[in-house]
């Protein structure tokens, strides 16, 4: 007999199985993800459609354990990136009138569907001519990396699929992508949770790049509270450890492990707990000879051969949370007037002498490696400095004010325990200079999609060491990052107050600004 097609949207809508707005000579959907309308011509065709004897199945009484419902994930009929999710149970396929038809089906163990991985492929090159690779380049070896595996689990689909749409949608200043992403992300949610309940399927590599593309969808978008990331955070913490280190030596997870370990160390930074990546057992996978390794994070600035020194930057970063630990107690004590206990200060100390001199070193290093920033008139009209500093790569800026920023924590906790140099550093005279510069880098390495992402750990830390017009002018910088990065929003600060008789150093940009 004839069959004629139910649908009138274009071709390549209907083989996505996405709504087509039917606009001519293209839709819009085709425009939006670049690629070629093939129109809206039918041709006739063919259907060899005959009677078929289906068998008997004997009807099981509702409300038994053996009755169970369609899961959201296991086949909506909502055209996504996430449809296709399956659970183990047995679940009743949607649209067949008898509630006693079950198959048993497993999560995510999907065979590879084309137009899934071509459908994110092809937002993912939208992506990179939207928003330069530069720019993105922490994700490049991520990215470029993970595309082959697309269209086998809808578990990382549907994840990847709603971190690449949300920033493609910020980075067009498209609210429509922006919801679409949410909604995106809610599946991949819900794909996420079957996936970890699975026997197995909660250690397969899949599951660990999901779970920290979603962390990361989090820190951008914060759909609950600006500190919601922590939580995806902490869940990326517990299976990297339950899969232990011998699973990130080589293969994808160490590409995995590499890109997104900053997530865990700032997750630690700011939950106030000891990084388990400082353990002996973990520093082999810390540290990295391959060559081109970290080529991603800092494109065009570092070598490849010289990767090691973004490898030394995490390893000394790891330990920023067990500084943190030890010295918020002390500093609040000593605001407070109540007694120390001297031998803990002791301690204290040789833990933060031995890494600031590995700070020191490090910083040796790297300087020997990338050029220093150069000054240039500011273009802010808000910014109270008339030069900022002027990077050759962005994600090199990160690196300056990233070191800077833990200088910063590391020198206080000294001048606490009592210790006014090291190794000829005047304390009180380096940490103005090091928080002038993080204030000076903000101008040039904040911009972008990802200037939040690369400003955000710098940002937070040098607020607690400026008087209150400083605290003020790095308020008004938050608006900047409002609904496109939500580490950065204003309740994740403390109120802006005068720092008199709290800080070490309450007047000393005043000093160098006087016009404030």
């Amino acid at each position: 007999m004839v069959g004629v097609p139910r649908s009138k949207g274009c071709h390549l809508c209907v083989k996505r199985r996405v709504k087509c707005d039917e606009a001519k000579p293209q839709c819009h959907a085709c425009l939006r993800y670049g690629a070629a309308c093939p129109g809206y011509d039918r041709t006739v065709k063919f259907v060899n459609e005959k009677h078929q004897v289906r068998p008997r199945v004997k009807a099981k009484a509702r409300g038994t354990k053996n009755d169970v419902s369609s899961s959201p994930s296991s086949g909506s009929g909502a055209p996504s990136v996430a449809s296709g999710m399956e659970d183990e149970s047995p679940t009743t396929r949607p649209g067949n009138n008898s509630p006693s038809t079950t198959v048993v089906l497993s999560p995510t163990a999907l065979s590879p569907t084309i137009d899934r991985a071509q459908f994110i492929c092809t937002m993912l090159d939208t992506l990179y001519l939207t928003a330069t690779r530069n720019e993105i380049s922490f994700l490049n070896p991520w990215f470029d990396g993970i595309q082959d595996q697309f269209g086998a689990k809808a578990t990382l689909d549907s994840a990847a699929a709603s971190l690449i749409l949300h920033m493609l949608g910020k980075a067009k200043g498209d609210t429509r992508l922006v919801g679409e992403s949410r909604s995106l992300y809610g599946q991949s949610l819900m794909a996420l949770q079957s996936a970890l309940n699975h026997k197995t399927e909660w250690k397969a590599s899949e599951t660990l790049s999901a779970s920290t593309v979603l962390c990361l969808f989090e820190l951008f978008a914060g759909t609950k509270s600006a500190v919601s990331w922590m939580e995806h955070a902490k869940g990326v913490t517990w299976l990297i450890q339950q899969r232990g280190p011998e699973c990130f030596k080589d293969g994808w997870d160490r590409v995995t492990f590499k890109n997104f370990r900053a997530l865990v160390i700032m997750n630690s930074i700011f939950s106030g707990e000891d990084c388990f990546l400082i353990q002996d057992k973990w520093q082999d996978v810390m540290w990295d000879g391959l060559v081109g390794s970290d080529r991603g994070m800092l494109v065009d600035a570092l070598t490849a051969k010289r990767s090691k020194v973004v490898d030394g930057y995490f390893v000394l970063l790891a330990k920023i949370p067990s500084v943190l630990r030890r010295a918020y107690p002390l500093r609040e004590a000593r605001k407070k007037g109540l007694p120390v206990d001297t031998t803990t200060v002791e301690r204290l100390s040789r833990y933060a002498t031995g890494v600031c001199r590995d700070y020191l070193a490090w910083g040796n290093e790297m300087r020997q490696i990338v050029a220093d920033p150069i000054d240039v008139p500011s273009r802010d009209p808000r910014s109270p400095f008339a030069t900022v500093f002027w990077y050759e790569n962005s994600w090199v800026g990160a690196l300056h004010m990233g070191y800077w920023a833990s200088m910063l924590i590391v020198q206080e906790c000294l001048l606490h325990c009592n210790m006014a140099s090291l190794d000829g550093i005047r304390f009180t005279d380096s940490i103005p200079d090091m928080a002038s510069k993080i204030l000076r880098s903000f101008e040039n390495v904040g911009g972008g999609i990802m200037g939040g992402y690369r400003v955000g750990y710098a940002m937070r830390v040098v607020y607690e060491f400026v008087d209150l017009p400083t605290q003020l002018w790095i308020t008004s910088l938050l608006q900047d990052y409002e609904g496109t990065y939500a580490g950065l929003q204003a309740q994740v600060f403390p109120t802006p107050e005068h720092a008199e008789d709290n800080e070490l150093l309450p007047k000393w940009l005043s000093q160098i600004r006087p016009e404030l």
